[in-house]
């Protein structure tokens, strides 16, 4: 993750998140990885790409969502092996 204009990477993974600690738009650890994709496309109205990584789901989109102060950001959904959701991560390019 790099700052001062450059892309940076936020990621919360089910191992390390804290006890409290909320996904974006009602996503959640442990549920199936379509579940959480359909949760994010119908408030985003985005379409995911589908990809795997070592025989694990990935979906991913590049920075189309735009935040509320106006920056634009990518958001990754990765699956563990029982395709349940994982890890989520936001990147942004300032």
């Amino acid at each position: 993750m790099f700052f001062d204009g450059a892309l940076s990477r936020i990621s919360m993974n089910k191992l390390d998140a804290k006890p409290g600690a909320e996904l974006p738009e009602g996503m959640l650890f442990g549920e199936d990885i379509e579940a959480s994709k359909e949760k994010a496309s119908s408030v985003f109205r985005i379409r995911f790409d589908r990809g795997e990584v070592n025989g694990r789901i990935v979906y991913s989109l590049d920075f189309s969502i735009r935040s509320p102060t106006g920056i634009k950001y990518a958001l990754e959904l990765l699956a563990d092996d029982q395709n349940k959701l994982e890890e989520v991560v936001q990147r942004t390019d300032f």
